[in-house]
C-alpha cells in the first residue's frame, strides 16, 4: 500500500506539477494589456518633403509616463511609415506603423520588441490622429 502511494505521488509530481506550473506561469506571462498614451509633441524636424524625426512626451490623464522617439517618411502615392521607440519606466517598446495609400485612419502595425520589463512583448500599436495624437498599445508579456 505504501509503495503504491509513493508511486502515485511520484507520478503526480512528474506529470501534474510541471503542467500546472507551466500553465499558470504561461498564462501570467502572456496576460493581455492595453495602454493608451497622449502624444504631446516635444520636437519635430523634417529632413525634406517626406522624411521626419522627433520626440513626444507621453501622458495619460495628465500624468507624465515617458518619452517617444519617432521617425518616418510619407509617400502619398504608396505608403507612410512611422517607427517609434517608447521610453517608459522599466524598459522600452519598439514598433512600426504602416499606412497604405488607401487605408483610412486610424492606422496600426506590429510591436517589434522591447527591453527591460517589456522584453518578449508581442502585440500591435494603433495611432489615432486626434488632438493630441493617441497611441494605443495592445500587447502580451
Amino acid at each position: 500500500m505504501r509503495k503504491m502511494l509513493i508511486t502515485a505521488m511520484g507520478l503526480a509530481l512528474i506529470f501534474g506539477v510541471p503542467a500546472a506550473a507551466a500553465g499558470g506561469s504561461g498564462e501570467q506571462a502572456k496576460a493581455p494589456h492595453v495602454q493608451r498614451f497622449k502624444l504631446l509633441t516635444h520636437t519635430n524636424h523634417g529632413f525634406g518633403p517626406r522624411e521626419y524625426v522627433g520626440t513626444d512626451v507621453l501622458r495619460r490623464h495628465g500624468k507624465f509616463l515617458g518619452y517617444d522617439s519617432y521617425s518616418g517618411y510619407t509617400n502619398p502615392e504608396t505608403k507612410s511609415v512611422f517607427r517609434f521607440a517608447l521610453a517608459l519606466k522599466g524598459g522600452m517598446i519598439f514598433g512600426r506603423v504602416v499606412q497604405q495609400a488607401a487605408t483610412p485612419y486610424p492606422i496600426a502595425g506590429p510591436i517589434l520588441g522591447g527591453s527591460g520589463k517589456f522584453a518578449g512583448i508581442e502585440g500591435t500599436a494603433q495611432i489615432r490622429f486626434t488632438v493630441p495624437q493617441t497611441l494605443i498599445l495592445r500587447y502580451r508579456l
